[in-house]
């Protein structure tokens, strides 16, 4: 829930930050609903493993969700690119996190 919650804020922010949120909604919703695609984008790459990374699967059915709240603009594919770049480097974060608390926890012997 964590790392989707993480996924989810950050797609808020950047559809307000590229002023693409809906009208209709309040930002709490569109919270939820963005961390609703979230998990549905991270399903659907794990049952796309054959294909190397979900190579497009998370990209395509992000955007396919956030056509139906937002329309389909290249705005909205910048997010989705964006979101995208975001979410490794969040990956490369939290893995060199864990690299550095193996190498400083010490082990019994």
């Amino acid at each position: 829930m964590g790392v989707w919650g993480l996924n989810g804020l950050r797609l808020v922010i950047l559809l307000y930050a590229f002023n693409l949120q809906p009208d209709y909604t309040h930002w709490f919703f569109l919270l939820a609903y963005c961390i609703w695609a979230s998990s549905i984008t991270s399903i659907a790459a794990n049952l796309l493993f054959f294909i190397p990374l979900g190579l497009g699967a998370i990209e395509l059915s992000l955007l396919a969700l956030l056509g139906l709240v937002v329309p389909i603009t290249p705005t909205l594919l910048l997010i989705v690119a964006l979101n995208r770049i975001l979410q490794v480097a969040n990956d490369l974060v939290f893995a060199l996190l864990a690299a550095a608390l193996e190498f400083t926890t010490p082990h019994p012997q």
